[in-house]
Order: structure tokens, then C-alpha cells, then sequence
């Protein structure tokens, strides 16, 4: 059996918002922008850019050679539209040369270009996306709208659960793909809020991913009994047909494998403390963009390195014997499966019978060293080594 670690998903920085508060968030922005709040020169938009093309009655100004002093001196002669200077013939040419003070070689270059004017008024009007109901739909259109609302003020700070959940099972199906499991494969994650919502297990559904998600099924959430914060029994269905939120024991990461990444992460800064910033090599927890980076690498599903496969292997096959342990008290907590807080706490103090998990790792093999920082580990533990020898023979 071997353990992988999956595509990272980030959202460092950012809240996990249900469909409810997405919808919300969408129409706060929206009547933000229509109320003028978001700028109004994107949202106007002229159909004619790039357009060559000129119609009769458009003002003398859309020829490209009539500047703002022609287009005045042309007024000053009666000349307002293209259509005005089409028409300009033997019987006003005298009076247009004297009152716009242009020759005629001008006035005949710009009414050979009137003439070749589409007839009417121009069809195409300017369009103010913020009069329509959705303006980034209007703006943007179907395919592009979302992208672009979520850079805005109100929406930039999150991502939608179905990000999270597609991300979850485009993730899982790849690591599957072209083995037995490719069309059964399965995943699993406690139930955030947004996560377990009606409408969210709804929308999953219609995706065909609910299939995928690991969780109650045949009544075994419907009902669960416990004790409130008073010490009285109670009974809780709002957990049916899906996991508990604060569920650790049934998450690996949750459980121990995220330390096995900090862990890591502590170690790989230390060895590449000496390094410039600028080296591409570096580890560093200076900001949380370097954080992020440092993370992003260690737990690459091909060049990362913690999690260890054998790591993870330990942790998940410890989710059977959690279950068991949690039937058996009907759906309390069992204190020694994970440290954690809740409602769903029992005071009988069962422990589990299975051999307690080491969350620390025995050496350094189990958590390994990334690539970009081998040699300098290698170095690092060479001269360690070297002052260890050479303290013990002082000593002697």
C-alpha cells in the first residue's frame, strides 16, 4: 500500500464561503456597482471602438481627420453632421470656405469621405452594462462573470465551497486514474459548514459527487445520543447522512500528518537559514507568501517529501478502528483517538485498545529531505558530526 500526498489547495488568506453567503456576497457587489461605487468608466462600453465605419447622421467629429477646431469651424458654417458635409455642392461651397476659414482642397477631401457614409443613424448604441440585472454577466458574459467578481472588494477575500469540493475530487480521480479504483474511487472530508449544508449536498448530487464523499449512510448518523455542557443526555439528529465537523480522528492530516509537515517545514528553514532570499532553494516562514511556497513544495505529490507515503499509510488505517471505537459509544467521543474539543465528549473515559500512534517521528529518514536542500543537509550534518567527534575526543 502506499500513501500519496495529493494537489495542494490554497487558500491561505481566504474564508470558505457556502452557496448562501457566495449568493449574498455576488449581490452586495452587484448593487455596489450599481450604484456607481465601483467606477463607471468599465461599465460603459462603446460598440463602435475599433469600428471604422461612419453613418450619415453621426457628428462631423467621427472622421478621423476632423479635430476639435475643424469640428468648430465647421459649426460655425452650419456643418454638424456627416450628412451636412455630403451635401455640401456649388450653391454653399462659397459660404462654407468663408465662415469654417477652411480651403476648398479640404472641404472636397472631407466630403468625399461623407459620402461614403452608411446611411441613417448608426444601429449601434453605447451600452451601460449597470442597467442590466447581473453587470459583470453583461460585461464579462457566462464563462468569464465569476472570475471576475471574485477579484472585487466584497468576494476577494474567499473561494466557494464547490471549488473546494471539485478540487477535492479532480484531485483524488487523477491519483486514481488507471488503476482498478479509477471509476469507485472514494475521498473523505469532515463536514465544515458550508461543506455539509442542505443545499451544498444538493448541488454534489447533481454533480455525481456525493457518491464520492465517505460518510454516513443506512441511518448510522441519524440519531445520536450524548450529554450537553449541563450533563444531560440529549439527542442529536443534525448529523444524519453526513460526517460530525470536528472530527479529527477521521482525518489523518487533522490527526497527526499535519505535524509531520510542520515538522518538516521547521527542519528545511533551519538547514537553509544561511541562504540569500533570492536562492530558489530557500525555505522561509518570513511572510505568508513564503509559507505558502515552502509548504506548496514540501507537500508536492511528486518532489515533496512530508507527509511520508508511510505516514500516511499508519494514519489512515487508523480510521477503521476510530469508527469502531465511536459506534461502540454511539457516536461520543473516545478520548485518545485525537486531542480535541466538542459537544460530542463523553466522560466515561474509554480508552481505545489499539497501540497509541507516535506523532513524532523517530528519525530524520521519516520525514526526508527535499530535493533543493540534500547537499546542504549532507554538509550540515557532516560538520555536526565532525564537532561531535571532536568534543568527545577533548574530553578524553
Amino acid at each position: 500500500m502506499k500513501g500519496v500526498r495529493l494537489r495542494i489547495f490554497d487558500y491561505s488568506g481566504k474564508n470558505i464561503i457556502g452557496l448562501k453567503r457566495e449568493r449574498e456576497l455576488i449581490q452586495n457587489e452587484i448593487d455596489r456597482c450599481k450604484r456607481g461605487e465601483s467606477g463607471n468608466k468599465k461599465w460603459l462600453q462603446d460598440p463602435r471602438k475599433g469600428d471604422t465605419r461612419i453613418w450619415a447622421e453621426d457628428p462631423v467629429s467621427k472622421l478621423k481627420s476632423i479635430g476639435k477646431i475643424t469640428e468648430t469651424n465647421l459649426k460655425n458654417a452650419g456643418i454638424h453632421t456627416i450628412k451636412d458635409l455630403a451635401q455640401i455642392n456649388s450653391d454653399n461651397l462659397n459660404h462654407v470656405i468663408t465662415t469654417s476659414k477652411l480651403n476648398k482642397s479640404k472641404i472636397d477631401k472631407l466630403r468625399s469621405a461623407a459620402i461614403k457614409a452608411e446611411p441613417g443613424t448608426c444601429p449601434l448604441c453605447p451600452i451601460d452594462h449597470r442597467q442590466t440585472a447581473n453587470p459583470y454577466i453583461s460585461k464579462y458574459g457566462e464563462d468569464s462573470w465569476k472570475q471576475e467578481i471574485y477579484k472585487t472588494k466584497e468576494l476577494k477575500n474567499t473561494k466557494n465551497i464547490q471549488t473546494l469540493i471539485k478540487h477535492i475530487d479532480d484531485a483524488t480521480r487523477e491519483v486514481f486514474k488507471g488503476t482498478e479504483y479509477e471509476d469507485s474511487y472514494l475521498w473523505s472530508h469532515d463536514a465544515l459548514e458550508a461543506f455539509a449544508n442542505k443545499e451544498t449536498m444538493q448541488w454534489m448530487e447533481q454533480q455525481d459527487l456525493l457518491k464520492r464523499w465517505v460518510r454516513p449512510v443506512l441511518g448510522v448518523n441519524d440519531c445520536i445520543e450524548g450529554t450537553d455542557r449541563n450533563g444531560k443526555r440529549v439527542t442529536r439528529k443534525n448529523y444524519a447522512s453526513r460526517p460530525v465537523g470536528n472530527s479529527p480522528e477521521l482525518m489523518p492530516n487533522d490527526n497527526s500528518l499535519f505535524r509531520d509537515l510542520k515538522v518538516s517545514l521547521d527542519m528545511h528553514v533551519n538547514f537553509t537559514r544561511n541562504l540569500n532570499i533570492s536562492d530558489p532553494r530557500k525555505f522561509s516562514k518570513a511572510t505568508p507568501k513564503e509559507i505558502t511556497r515552502a509548504i506548496s513544495r514540501l507537500f508536492d505529490p511528486v518532489t515533496g517529501v512530508a507527509p511520508s507515503s508511510d505516514r500516511i499509510v499508519e494514519d489512515v488505517e487508523r480510521i477503521p478502528l476510530a469508527i469502531r471505537k465511536i459506534v461502540e459509544l454511539r457516536g461520543a467521543i473516545v478520548p485518545g483517538l485525537a486531542n480535541r474539543n466538542g459537544h460530542r465528549r463523553t466522560k466515561q473515559g474509554i480508552q481505545p485498545t489499539a497501540k497509541k500512534r507516535n506523532t513524532k517521528p523517530t528519525n530524520l529518514n521519516q520525514l526526508g529531505f527535499h530535493v533543493d536542500v540534500q547537499e546542504l543537509a549532507k554538509e550540515m550534518l557532516t560538520k555536526e558530526k565532525a564537532k561531535l567527534e571532536e568534543s568527545r575526543k577533548n574530553k578524553i
